[in-house]
Parts: C-alpha cells; structure tokens; sequence
C-alpha cells in the first residue's frame, strides 16, 4: 500500500496525511507485513512512533511469526526498538492511571453506601420500617431501616470490573531484550 511505501522511504508529511485520511494501518501484505513492520525493518523511529500513536497494532505477525519489534531488533535498530518499548509503557501506564480512576470511584462509591446505610450517619433520622400488623407473617422488622446492616449489592461496578476485565484481557505481548 501507499503507507507501507511511504513508511519504508520515511517519508513522514506523507504518512501523516495518509493517517489524517483515513488509511487502513494494519492491512498486510501476502507475506503479512504491516506498514508498521515496514518502517521498523527500514529503522525509522518517528515513523514507528507515528503509527503506533495512529493505533497501527503491535501484535501483528508475518508469515514467518514476527512482529515489527522482532524486526526491529534482528536488523539493530535500537531506535525503533525503544520507540516501540516506551509505547508499551505508555499504555501500560495510561491503563493503570484508567484503572485507578475506577478504583478510586469504586471506593467512593463505597464509602457514600456505607455511610448512607450505616447507624451513625444520622442519628435519629432513619426511617422506621411498618410494624407488623395482625396477619402479617412478620417479614417485616420494628427496626428502624437505617439501622439494619446492610451491604452494597456487589463487590465491585460493573464499570470498575470490566475495566479490570480489558486490562488483562487486551494487555499488550511482554517483550524482552
């Protein structure tokens, strides 16, 4: 494609308008190459920082099984191998910072329940449940509502847990050098 062409010749104003309009990041050649893995095997950093900003995918693999890191450290190119690492890191840190903000919500969320249902939060101002009356079967309690002990409906929202979910779910492949 004109972005793999583009990305091997490190033609950046090039590659950039391309990604402005539109163009398919991850298709891949018969071989399975990306234009990705065309700019890591050409060692052009900025190109490879552009794509994977773009949203091009690490995990992609050619038909002999590598990934444009792969590439990128079998031809020495030291550049595209840190610019491909500290996007990693990037997006680890962006999901931990995702998932400490719904951490941080979980908890708050909490701490407003147990307040709301706790016996101190306003003394004397719970609501008192109905008394039973003649013929009830005394599922109801003459104790007052804001006094009975009660517990969030689960451990965590859904928000906070499909996050936990995604994050292991979609974590980027661990490379080592």
């Amino acid at each position: 494609t004109l972005l793999m062409v583009a990305s091997i010749q490190c033609r950046e104003p090039v590659v950039e308008v391309l990604i402005q309009r539109k163009a398919s990041l991850d298709l891949q050649t018969s071989d399975g190459g990306t234009a990705l893995m065309c700019a890591a095997l050409a060692g052009h950093p900025a190109i490879v920082q552009r794509l994977l900003k773009a949203g091009a995918s690490m995990g992609l693999r050619n038909a002999n099984g590598h990934t444009a890191l792969h590439m990128a450290k079998d031809y020495g190119h030291a550049e595209c191998v840190r610019a491909i690492k500290e996007h990693v890191e990037a997006m680890v840190a962006a999901r931990r910072a995702e998932e400490d903000a719904a951490d941080w919500e979980w908890r708050r969320a909490k701490a407003a329940w147990s307040t709301r249902t706790s016996p101190t939060a306003s003394p004397g101002a719970g609501r008192t449940a109905p008394s039973p009356t003649r013929g009830s079967t005394g599922s109801s309690s003459s104790t007052p509502r804001s006094t009975r002990s009660s517990s969030p409906p689960c451990t965590r929202p859904a928000r906070a847990r499909s996050l936990a979910w995604s994050a292991s779910a979609r974590a980027p492949p661990r490379f080592s050098t």
